[in-house]
């Protein structure tokens, strides 16, 4: 067994579900759209990777062109990785912290970044919206070196939404109040949930 037995599982009514999509759309959605919109208007970039930290909230890690794109030449572009996106082959880019330019590419991600604190991409308003990202510590990986960092996954099922919570009770891994509207289930329903076809 993974580290399923290291979360605790949880399940919303549909109600619940759009009262909440209706409060994310109303108070977050076009404003995180325009953000992101005035980044691809600022940089000619066509789409972004997002990462985030354990328990932190997504951010933009890089920019992505089509390859072709005049900034690929660029010697303080560095390019990450090579991928398709809507068909279209791109590269995923970020600057070079040794070039000038490089540090006032990567500025202006960091710049979007923080307009976006404000205005969270959905699983992560959720998570912060009912009060339950927390973090924990999993089973030892199958290598035998080092333990899982977990962190809260929330996100839409069908008709309803899901959460899958860390269980480790540790002070230093956040405390948190399960809210009304979550309904604890079991792994294997969380399972059948999350793999309908």
């Amino acid at each position: 067994m993974g580290s399923e037995n290291h979360y605790d599982y949880y399940k919303t009514s549909k109600e619940t579900k759009v009262e909440l999509i209706a409060e994310y759309e109303e108070k977050i959605e076009s404003k995180r759209e325009s953000i992101l919109e005035d980044l691809k208007k600022d940089t000619g970039c066509i789409a972004w990777t997002e990462t985030s930290s354990w328990g932190g909230q997504s951010m933009i890690s890089e920019l992505v062109y089509p390859i072709g794109h005049q900034i690929l030449d660029e010697p303080y572009i560095k390019i990450r990785s090579k991928r398709e996106y809507e068909g279209v082959d791109v590269a995923c880019v970020s600057g070079m912290g040794n070039r000038k330019l490089g540090k006032q590419f990567d500025a202006v991600i960091s710049k979007y970044n923080k307009k976006l604190e404000s205005v969270p991409d959905y699983q992560d308003w959720l998570a912060k919206r009912l009060g339950i990202m927390r973090t924990g510590l999993g089973g030892a990986h199958s290598s035998g070196r080092g333990i899982a960092m977990l962190s809260t996954k929330i996100g839409n099922a069908g008709d309803i939404i899901v959460a899958m919570i860390p269980n480790n009770k540790e002070e230093k891994h956040g405390g948190i109040t399960i809210p009304d509207c979550l309904e604890k289930i079991t792994y294997g329903q969380f399972f059948d949930l999350t793999n309908k076809s």
